[in-house]
């Protein structure tokens, strides 16, 4: 089957595609398929031709059919009235998919009757393609978002297509039924469903299409033409065929219908607006009220009318406005006073129908009379009707149930038309039968939909016509107790929306107001106050009395209140001015409800008392509804409400919050009473959803509580509920929410499994699940059941149970013990009756979800799904589960389990049962079923390969058809590189499985043909009878259908699947390394792989490429993290690896290859009969460079020792929160790389110890510690700490596990071609190269000192290593030794000499001493090898007795770099001793001390060079081992502090002599700053802190520190007796060290918040130095201190450090917007500045302030620009300088203001609130920045490029650089002033006209200046830049021309 066919054979496969089809069809594949279908998209049904001779001619010239099919295809063309081509495809489609008969094709009524609906089931997923596109397009998180969007503009932007659609709906209206269909029995009824199916596909693709874009007003017209003649889709000329399917069909078609016609009347607009909307068509509104004066006989048109009167009343509103309309509406006036002259001219034919007849429209009379505020009029029509009634009844359809993918779309429609009702009406003009109409259908279009929810609170909560409704029920309460309630549970949001529950529960905490129904007798005083009745209280009304310890509410003497309503004499509701807490009341009604105490008062009517007192039912169950909608869908709230309701207590009387007494109180009461079953089912999902908050209560009242099922008791009352109760009803809320009882119970011991549980917990826990394995889940599929959806939650959630218990209880003694227990119930003593569920759900799971995709019941079938995956997981616990007991106890022999799933039949005697879990292949809804079906194989290929006689799986995989075809299945799914990585290396581990355990079906993957394997039976009978034979198998013709090419194909796309998939590679080349391995059970097919050139060119590629991947262990702010899988630190840490592991397995496929060649040579050499392309690429890795690229990534141990120590470390600080065994080990039985990224054990963050349970059990202390906020952040502190380095520890293990895997492969390759073809490796271009080779791995394992397990492992490898080359070499040598060449001789013996003292210096080591491994001191063995080796060494030496006397002279030799990093350690902590107060040390000790830490310095520094060629990993590792940067930084901080202490001490002479430590150690600062390692490492290791703390910190936070230190008398003009101040120095090095680090690391957020809190700490020495540079008097011609060099470095360096910070902007959590606002502030200042200066130069030059004596020389040597003009060095300097500050300062302007956004997006995505220039062209140097600013400094820019171009002495470059950043800033800024929103358009065209074509002009300047300088320096450069002011012309072109 072909891609084509897969996805998009037919529409339903392409609508599943579109739906379901992310993890397996690529964005490119669904691209391309959709191109070639887009065409017919557009057609509508219309894409179903009609029969034609042409199409015929074809189908009877195909040889693809025989002529029975033709002759049925001819026949099905004519029965459908379809295209023979489209039959030709359907019925291919249908025979892949069911089987069919081979004969008698056209007699077959039951096989046409099938065509029929596959037929009719592809039309409507025709329509579902479309609109699923359309849902996907405004999803912009959807993979196929960008591509649904393109489709989905097509369609808008095709304005026949939207006709179409509504013409094609009108027709099959009016369609009669084809004569073809008479023909057969039922078809008609079948026809007409068809027909209404249709309609109601187009209609909500119509109305999906106007939820995007307001219709063209002539359309609009169209289709209320059309529903007014159908009355809104009930007249149909099909309706006389109907069943009761079909009239519910026909309702839903309505219904739609309805809601279309309401959302066009619903987007009105403006009349001023652009597009051609319905409110600028008064022609056609004319039209639309002249129809809708014929409507409102039938409540279908209802919602229209109010719809449509909504419309109207907006018209009159505008047209009634101050700004004239546009057009002539004089038509729409008449309309709008009840004047409009009506005719039926507008109207159109109604369909035939049997009720209405052959109707004509000029038959057809008014039904709605012309008035006045004619709106109204329809309103008043609409209400008639019970408008709320029918909004309710589809709110309440299955329109809006969850199994209706456009449910979101009709809520948000009916809540936009209840919208528009509250902005026309207040809820109290109409009747109460409407009122209550109202809020029943407001509650139930809001109620679970949190989008609508958020937009309440956030749009219309403060709105007083949206908010009407709530607050007249506020108003009302609690008199009008209901709707109150029902309302805010309504609005209280989702689970996906907490912020609705939070707005609810602060509208119920205080309540202003209390509404009561009461006697007169109740002693009130009644009085007039402006007209109105004001009763005043004279005596306390109790409204409810205190109950227990919790108060009373009741109304205070002197409160007042108005009467609301009067019911009578007697009665009067009264609403008093009271604030309460609505919880409080809510609490007492609770209360009293399970109290004795009742409320006796007479002052409340009895009916209002009965609520109040807790009496009715309905009330209390609308009570708890709502707190649990509240806690459930925001749990914070728990902690809230009931802390909440305890501030209302009397007295407290137990430790058990009021709340959660009085909800345990619910549940023991109503257990005793089986009616109050859903009262109970509230407060336990109450208690549930309060668990997390309030765990000790809730478990202390679980211990005795009647819910709790007991062990040894039949009677216990859920079983009584269940069995007596829910079983009969149907309906189980009381056994779900007990699911999810205990659910929560398992969730919350598992977190708390630090501490020691309690064993009345572990009891409650193990009753429950006893309860569920022994009573539920047995035989709860065999129940009845109301809603099917039931019983899948039932199953679903009990999996649940079972596989959070099988995943996180896994302490020993304690939790360990349940879920053993449970496991070996499953595995070994339940028998059948406990498993045969899990099957059963397997077994019915694909079946049952297809069937209900097609009959479009999407949430229905995702249940399905979910119970199926939870079976499949909960299959692989168990299956894990004995694997790991098989290494522990004798579990060796079978179970019931693997048994039942290989011998367990379905519907047949044939056992395929595990035929049906390898056929998940093929499903096609859900890739996870797929992926978890293959994990089930594996695992039971594995399990029962311990079986005594382990059994052959090709038995069990049906007929040899049936197997052929699943094998198929697997390897056209295999070798689809764009399947999900998960699914593809689960495959592909299982097929490496298969050749470990299964070879019968492992040859069947192989090569899937009946060459190979004609039969599973003769795949056995070869097998057990074939064996490894001398004779050479005959060649085997390749097989496309085979497991090796598939594999083959995938590694060509080897670099696209090591980015993007990588464990798809890794087990790709794994599977190829283990059908190497077993070579001899397929030796034909290893021999014809072997041939094939792309395998060893892709293995080639894979090892020859260097790693790109680096990993960086920055793991932050985990506590809050939910999705640490998918951060770029995991998946990064799991490419390295499975590279690694890539690497590994293809060296060990070129060790199995070369042994196996090696092994059928008895003469001759290895390396002739190698394969072409093996014996190439051995020739490519000998060469030495490639074999040393190699040889550095396989030799390296990447364990980090500290990571664990540090995690103990901070393990044990967490040991004051009770931490006892919270770090849990993973036990792996895998490689990991096997599962998913969240998998425990997996490589990554979870490898070494279980995080998830970590995590979840630090976020549970975290969050219910009750601390003060101080310790609650070290808390946090700590905790996220913690986390972090448990990440570090994983990641860091899985990379060293990688890491040796890969190191033992390159060992065994190494030694085996050494070995067998040493020829091939060790070249004669490099004779010492076997030599150089031993020596490099001496040196690793010389420079491994650590002592953990990991790298003795490491190191033992390596030794073994040197062992075995070590022999290769000295075995190869010897002949050197008798060559008469004395010089080769002792050529020779040098090198043995040398190796010998290296090995003797292993030997020699202290910390590997060779007598801890010969005594055991340690698990690692690695005496062994390092003895043989020196003992080979000194055999080879043993004859040459001149070498004997020779002295090892290499022995001593140590590396330099080790040695000066040594020292520099040294003689920082000398120089700090040295420099300590009260030292009295020489001074000649002190300058030596100086100039040894300067040369030092200096030596690192050129060591670490790039010219030297050394790895900075090296380098940075020995400057780790010799603690290099602590040492530098501590050289800094100690520098810094001698350096104050001198200046403070010599500022008033006239030398100082300063110690330059600080600078020595901020030069190296600023050289390690510009590399990315050596930076990050600088930053781990505090430098920030370093540079924020310090001596001269206090200085510089106050902005004291001075340019220059002063001499003598500074009244002199020119204050010549200045010298820079070292501390200025040292400052400005600070700076270019920050800004350096973070253009060298950008994008780190660590780095930015210590950058940001830096500029923080000094901004009051950044902002004095702006002030100096802006300084205000610049009419002087002195000279400017502004204008002297050492200001010009610092503003320099502050330019670069914001720089920096402006390019991260986008990297920020929190954007430091203060800091930017300042820098924006003082650099326009300063720009303003640089730009007169440079516009000003003889003014310049006056103010030059030279500071030194070379300066002062520059001062006086001129260069000249032309032949009149000089100008001097330290000018041409100053513009150099200012150029470059101009230069940064604009550029982090341009990235401040977002100008990307401004010159690449659409105008409405603009940040229109980055306008930071006025819109002027007039440029002063004292006013506000402007255009004209930037204007100046471009011409300025021109001129002085014009005149500098000759002479290279002058600035050319950062002229240019400051007029290219002018001209984008300018042109965005342009352009975002004039689109800014808010604006007058005369301002806008103001700005405009005065600014643009001035703007324009200068940029057409510039590039034609670049342009003539480009020609003439024929400059690449200058081209470039003049593309870009280009683009900038285009850019305002487009916008202004």
């Amino acid at each position: 089957m072909t891609s084509e066919e897969r996805f998009a054979g037919t529409y339903r496969k392409l609508f599943d595609t579109i739906e379901r089809g992310v993890q397996q069809c690529s964005t490119d594949r669904l691209q391309t398929i959709l191109e070639e279908k887009k065409d017919q998209l557009l057609l509508g049904l219309e894409a179903f031709t009609e029969p034609s001779t042409q199409a015929r001619t074809k189908v009877k010239s195909a040889n693809s059919l025989n002529d029975e099919e033709k002759e049925f295809i001819y026949k099905l063309s004519d029965l459908f009235q379809l295209n023979e081509a489209q039959v030709v495809l359907l019925w291919e489609a249908f025979k892949q998919d069911n089987k069919v008969p081979q004969k008698g094709l056209c007699e077959d009524q039951d096989l046409i009757t099938r065509m029929l609906l596959f037929y009719y089931e592809d039309r409507i997923s025709f329509l579902e393609c479309i609109g699923s596109l359309q849902r996907i397009a405004t999803n912009t998180d959807h993979p196929y978002a960008s591509i649904a969007a393109d489709i989905k503009n097509a369609f808008l932007n095709d304005s026949a297509f939207i006709q179409r659609l509504i013409s094609q709906f009108s027709k099959l209206t009016r369609s009669s039924v084809p004569n073809a269909i008479h023909t057969f029995s039922g078809w008609s009824i079948i026809w007409a469903k068809q027909c209404l199916k249709e309609e109601k596909g187009l209609l909500q693709i119509l109305l999906l299409l106007g939820l995007t874009r307001p219709f063209h007003p002539n359309f609009t017209l169209s289709i209320i033409q059309e529903f007014e003649a159908t009355r809104f889709g009930q007249l149909q000329t099909l309706g006389y065929l109907l069943d009761e399917e079909g009239y519910a069909l026909r309702q839903q078609v309505s219904y739609i219908s309805s809601l279309l016609a309401v959302n066009s009347c619903l987007s009105v607009g403006n009349m001023t607006d652009s597009e051609p909307l319905l409110i600028k068509s008064p022609e056609i509104i004319s039209k639309i009220n002249q129809i809708s004066l014929y409507m409102g006989q039938s409540s279908a048109d209802s919602l229209y009318l109010l719809a449509w009167s909504y419309f109207l009343c907006q018209v009159e509103e505008q047209l009634n406005s101050s700004r004239a309309p546009l057009l002539d509406y004089n038509s729409v006036e008449s309309a709008l006073h009840g004047q409009q002259r009506v005719t039926t001219d507008v109207l159109i034919d109604r369909p035939v129908t049997c009720e209405e007849g052959l109707s004509n429209k000029a038959d057809r009379v008014v039904s709605i009379h012309q008035t006045a505020s004619v709106y109204t009029v329809f309103m008043g029509r609409a209400l008639t009707l019970d408008v709320f009634g029918v909004l309710g009844e589809i709110a309440a359809s299955s329109l809006c149930d969850d199994d209706d993918v456009n449910s979101s779309g009709y809520r948000f429609v009916l809540a936009q038309l209840l919208r528009a009702f509250l902005t026309i009406s207040g809820p109290s003009y109409i009747p109460d039968e409407s009122y209550k109409r109202l809020v029943q259908a407001y509650t139930l279009v809001y109620s679970g939909e949190g989008e609508l929810c958020d937009m309440f609170w956030k749009d219309d909560a403060e709105s007083r016509e949206q908010s009407s409704l709530l607050m007249g029920a506020r108003a009302h309460f609690p008199y009008d107790f209901g709707n109150f309630v029902s309302i805010l549970s309504a609005l209280s949001g989702s689970s996906d929306s907490g912020d609705a529950a939070n707005n609810v529960y602060d509208f119920i905490t205080t309540i202003s107001s209390l509404s009561v129904l009461v006697h007169k007798s109740a002693g009130l005083e009644e009085s007039t106050i402006d007209g109105r009745t004001v009763m005043h209280v004279v005596r306390p009304i109790v409204v409810v009395p205190a109950v227990g310890n919790l108060c009373g509410i009741e109304i205070p003497v002197g409160s007042t209140g108005i009467v609301i309503t009067k019911i009578s004499e007697e009665k009067q509701v009264i609403r008093f001015n009271v604030s309460y807490s609505g919880w409080h009341l809510l609490t007492s009604i609770l209360y009293q409800s399970i109290s004795d105490i009742k409320n006796t008062t007479t002052d409340i009517y009895t009916i209002q008392s009965e609520e109040l007192s807790g009496n009715n039912s309905d009330t209390v169950l609308s009570i708890l509804n709502l707190f649990h909608r509240v806690i459930q869908y925001n749990p914070q709230l728990g902690l809230t409400l009931v802390q909440h309701i305890e501030e209302v207590q009397v007295i407290k009387k137990d430790d058990r919050p009021l709340l959660i007494s009085i909800l345990c109180g619910f549940l023991s009461r109503c257990s005793k009473s089986p009616t109050s079953i859903q009262l109970m089912v509230g407060a336990l999902n109450c208690l549930v959803a309060l668990l997390p908050q309030h765990p000790e209560h809730i478990w202390s009242y679980l211990v005795n509580s009647p819910i709790i099922p007991q062990v040894d008791s039949s009677e216990s009352e859920v079983r009584q509920y269940i069995y007596n109760a829910e079983s009969t009803s149907g309906r189980y809320p009381f056994l779900l929410s007990f699911l999810d009882l205990v659910a929560a119970l398992v969730e919350d011991t598992q977190r708390r499994g630090w501490k020691s549980p309690d064993q009345a917990h572990l009891n409650i826990i193990h009753q429950c699940l006893r309860y569920l394995m022994l009573d539920v889940l047995p035989s709860y599929s065999g129940w009845a059941y109301k809603q099917f959806s039931e019983r899948l939650l039932i199953g679903t959630k009990i999996l649940d149970i079972f596989i959070d218990i099988g995943q996180s209880f896994k302490q020993p003694d304690t939790l360990g013990e349940i879920r053993k227990s449970l496991f070996e119930n499953y595995l070994y003593d339940g028998g059948f009756y406990y498993t045969s569920h899990l099957l059963d759900n397997i077994s019915e799971g694909a079946t049952m979800a297809n069937t209900l995709y097609k009959f479009n019941y999407p949430a229905e079938a995702g249940r399905v799904e979910k119970l199926t995956e939870k079976s499949f997981i909960f299959i692989c616990l168990l299956l894990q589960y004995r694997l790991e007991s098989i290494n522990t106890d004798d579990h060796r022999k079978s179970n019931l389990l693997e048994r039942l799933i290989l011998e367990r039949t379905k519907g047949t005697d044939c056992s395929d049962f595990l035929l049906q879990i390898a056929k998940y292949i093929d499903y096609r809804h859900n890739i996870q079923l797929s992926i978890q079906a293959t994990r089930v194989i594996s695992l039971l290929c594995k399990a029962v390969s311990y079986w005594e006689n382990v059994p052959n799986f090709v038995q069990y995989l049906g007929s040899t058809e049936e197997a052929h075809s699943v094998i198929r299945s697997y390897l056209a799914v295999a070798k689809d590189q764009f399947q999900d990585e998960l699914l593809l290396a689960s495959i592909w581990q299982l097929l490496t499985l298969l050749l470990e355990t299964q070879p019968s079906l492992a040859i069947l993957f192989l090569d899937c043909g009946d060459f190979i394997m004609p039969s599973p039976k003769s795949a056995v009978h070869r097998q057990i009878g074939g064996g490894s034979t001398a004779k050479k198998p005959e060649p085997v013709p390749a097989n496309t259908d085979s497991a090796i090419s598939a594999a083959i194909d995938l590694l060509g796309e080897w670099h696209q699947l090591s980015r993007s998939k990588p464990a798809v590679l890794s087990s790709t080349l794994q599977f190829l390394s283990t059908f190497w391995q077993t070579a001899f059970d397929h030796y034909a097919i290893v021999e014809r792989t072997r041939t094939d050139l792309s395998l060893w060119g892709s293995l080639e590629r894979i090892l020859l490429c260097p790693s790109e991947d680096t990993y960086i262990p920055d793991y932050n702010a985990l506590l809050d993290n939910e999705a640490i899988a998918e951060s770029d630190q995991n998946k990064s840490v799991r490419r390295i690896c499975c590279l690694n592991l890539s690497k590994a397995f293809a060296l060990r496929l070129l060790s199995l290859e070369i042994h196996i060649i090696a092994g059928s040579q008895r003469n001759g050499s290895v390396a002739d009969k190698l394969p072409v392309g093996l014996k190439s690429l051995l020739t490519k890795i000998s060469d030495p460079a490639t074999l040393n690229t190699i040889r550095q990534n396989a030799i390296q141990n990447g364990f980090d020792g500290d990571n664990i120590q540090e995690l103990q470390r901070t393990a044990q600080r967490l040991s004051t929160y009770s931490f006892d065994e919270l770090l849990y080990k993973v036990q792996s039985v895998d490689l990991g790389h096997y599962g998913s990224p969240n998998q425990v054990g997996q490589y990554g963050y979870s490898y070494l110890y279980d995080f998830p349970i970590i995590h979840d059990r630090v976020r549970y202390v975290y969050g219910t510690s009750e601390v003060g906020e101080d310790e609650y952040l070290v808390m946090k502190y700590d905790f996220n700490h913690f986390l972090s380095c448990v990440c570090k520890v994983n990641s860091n293990g899985s990379i060293a596990e990688s890491d040796t895997i890969l190191l033992r492969s390159f060992k065994a390759f190494i030694e085996t071609v050494s070995c067998q073809a040493g020829e091939l490796i060790w070249t004669s271009k490099a004779p010492t190269s076997l030599f150089d080779f031993i020596m490099f791995l001496q040196k690793k394992a010389a420079e491994e000192k650590r002592l953990d397990g990991m790298s003795l492992t490491y190191y033992s490898i390596l030794l073994q290593f040197i062992r075995s080359l070590t022999e290769d070499w000295t075995t190869q040598g010897r002949s050197n030794l008798v060559q008469s060449d004395t010089n080769q001789r002792q050529q020779y013996a040098n090198q043995v000499f040398q190796l010998l003292s290296a090995l003797c210096d292993l030997l020699e080591r202290e910390n590997f001493a060779v007598m801890n491994s010969i005594r055991d001191c340690i698990t690692i063995r690695f005496h062994r090898p390092l003895l043989e080796s020196i003992m080979l060494c000194l055999d080879t030496l043993f004859t040459t007795t001149s070498i004997h006397s020779q002295e090892p002279f290499r022995n001593c030799i140590t590396k330099l770099l080790p040695v000066i990093c040594e020292s520099f350690h040294v003689l920082v902590v000398k120089a700090g001793s040295y420099s300590a107060p009260g030292s009295s040390i020489p001074e000649d000790a002190l300058e030596s001390c100086i100039q040894d830490v300067t040369v030092s310095v200096s030596l690192l520094q050129s060591l670490v060079h790039p010219t030297y060629n050394i790895n900075p990993d090296t380098w940075l590792a020995i400057f780790k081992n010799h603690n290099t940067i602590p040492s530098l930084i501590q050289l800094f901080y100690g520098g810094v502090e001698l350096l104050v202490s001198e200046v403070e001490k010599q500022k008033s002479s006239y030398n100082i002599s300063i110690t330059p430590y600080a600078e020595t150690a901020l030069y190296f600062l600023m050289y390690l700053s510009k590399m990315p390692d050596a930076a990050m490492q600088l930053v781990e290791h505090g430098l920030f802190n370093a540079f924020c703390n310090n001596s001269l910190m206090r200085c510089l936070q106050q902005g004291q520190l001075d340019l220059f230190i002063r001499f003598g008398n500074s009244n002199k003009t020119g204050p010549v007796l200045v010298e820079r101040n070292p501390l200025h120095s040292v400052w400005c090095l600070m700076l270019g060290v920050v800004g350096k680090i973070l253009n060298t690391l950008p994008s780190n957020e660590i780095i930015l918040n210590n950058a940001v809190n830096f500029t923080h700490v000094y901004g009051a020495q950044i902002g004095k130095a702006f002030d100096i540079a802006n300084e205000i008097n610049t009419s002087s011609s002195s000279p400017s201190e502004s204008l002297s060099s050492p200001l010009l470095d610092e503003m320099q360096q502050i330019a670069l450090l914001f720089f920096g910070l402006s390019q991260n902007l986008t990297h920020f959590k929190k954007v430091p917007v203060e800091l930017f606002e300042s820098f924006k502030d003082c650099s326009l200042i300063l720009l303003q500045r640089y730009s007169y200066y440079m516009s000003h130069p003889n003014h310049l030059q006056a103010r030059l302030y030279p500071v030194n004596n070379e300066e002062r020389e520059q001062l006086k040597s001129s260069v000249s620009t032309t032949p009149n003009n000089n100008v001097n060095k330290l000018m041409i300097k100053t513009w150099d300088s200012i150029l470059v500050i101009s230069h940064y300062v604009i550029t982090s302007l341009v990235m401040q203001t977002s100008t990307d956004e401004i010159l690449t997006l659409e105008d409405t995505k603009w940040p229109f609130g980055n306008t930071i220039l006025a819109p002027e062209l007039n440029s002063s140097e004292r006013g506000s920045a402007s255009f004209g600013t930037l204007v100046e400094y471009i011409s300025i820019g021109v001129n002085r490029i014009k005149e500098w171009a000759n002479n290279g002495s002058y600035p050319v470059q950062p002229m240019l650089d400051v007029i290219q950043d002018c001209s984008v800033l300018l042109a965005s800024q342009v352009a975002l002033w004039v689109a800014k929103p808010g604006l007058k358009d005369e301002i806008r065209m103001e700005i405009a006209s005065d600014n643009v074509k001035d703007i324009m002009d200068t940029l057409i300047k510039v590039e034609g200046l670049l342009k003539e300088e480009s020609k003439k320096r024929e400059s690449v450069e200058l081209k470039s830049r003049s593309e870009v002011v280009k683009t900038l012309q285009v850019f305002l072109c487009k916008r202004f021309y």
